[in-house]
């Protein structure tokens, strides 16, 4: 019975919760809690470290180290699953900030990240990517874990100065929102048959998404995700038609993965982004579309070359 109305009890309490964020909407953004936050900083030092390192687990840098990891040593389809809900929850973000464009708090010397305020980037993409993987993890582990991430990085973005109550709460209460239409679109929409072709995917979705969100959506991070669906895509096709990497493994050769695909990634990255610099959205485009194919193509089959996984193509020696 719970089970055949919990969409709409999900509902009931999203829009609640909306009613009560617009009933308490100009208190939610007075800096009165972040000079509270500040002065808990000011008595015990060590807390600007733990808020930044909180912080980092909302940042681009964060996001793509554990997502590589995930898929080079742990669960695939889990890895991908995160990335695209990730990617697509990033272009949510980018419209919505552009249609309130509600200027960030200014709190004495800190200095403020690019962009406006409302919703918190990182509330809303933290929300989404642990929210979906505790929903398909399911156990209770998880789930508590993924709410404490969601709150201890919620309240680092007030204590460093960059946002106000309001644009936090909003953020995780979107990025809720943007989950219960995801699943629901999931439920409802019939799963594609593309022939046994992985290739199919990165032509419908790593190509004319990709384009059209480049060319047709303003926002400082838009060519940054629309570049890594792009390579991501592709990527994907290709490892799965000609590798197809199995990422299990014993624990001292899930450890050399890691800071070998680690390792290689961030040495490409610094690479790319002395030789393509951000003065053209293109050179951003084409800078994480190279270091997507790289993670999910190039990596793996660097694995497979090393002998520290194997492929469902080639026989097991």
């Amino acid at each position: 019975m719970v089970t055949r109305y919990r969409p709409y009890l999900e509902l009931g309490l999203m829009v609640t919760a909306g009613m009560l964020l617009y009933r308490f909407w100009d208190a939610l953004g007075q800096p009165y809690p972040i000079d509270y936050l500040f002065e808990w900083r000011e008595l015990l030092p060590p807390l600007t470290l733990l808020f930044r390192g909180a912080t980092f687990l909302g940042d681009d840098a964060f996001y793509a180290g554990f997502l590589s990891i995930l898929l080079w040593c742990v669960h695939k389809p889990l890895a991908y699953g995160g990335a695209l809900m990730l990617l697509v929850s990033g272009v949510f973000n980018n419209i919505l900030k552009d249609l309130f464009a509600l200027p960030r708090p200014v709190i004495g010397s800190v200095t403020l990240p690019a962009g406006y305020a409302f919703p918190s980037g990182h509330a809303l993409t933290t929300t989404v990517l642990w929210g979906y993987l505790a929903h398909h993890l399911g156990d209770r582990k998880t789930w508590i874990t993924s709410g404490l991430i969601i709150i201890l990085v919620g309240i680092s973005r007030m204590a460093l100065g960059y946002h106000y109550p309001r644009d936090v709460i909003g953020g995780i209460l979107l990025g809720v929102l943007f989950l219960l239409i995801a699943f629901w679109m999931v439920r409802q929409l019939p799963v594609p048959k593309v022939g046994g072709n992985p290739l199919i995917i990165p032509f419908v979705i790593g190509t004319i998404l990709p384009i059209g969100l480049f060319f047709l959506i303003p926002g400082r991070d838009i060519p940054m995700i629309a570049g890594f669906l792009l390579g991501a895509a592709w990527g994907y096709g290709i490892e799965k038609k000609y590798i197809d990497m199995d990422p299990r493994g014993p624990w001292t050769q899930q450890i050399l993965k890691a800071v070998l695909g680690l390792g290689s990634t961030l040495l490409l990255f610094l690479t790319l982004r002395f030789l393509l610099p951000e003065y053209l959205l293109s050179l951003i485009f084409l800078r994480y579309a190279i270091t997507a194919f790289w993670i999910v193509f190039l990596v793996p089959a660097l694995f497979l070359h090393l002998k520290l996984t194997t492929s469902s193509h080639l026989p097991d020696e």
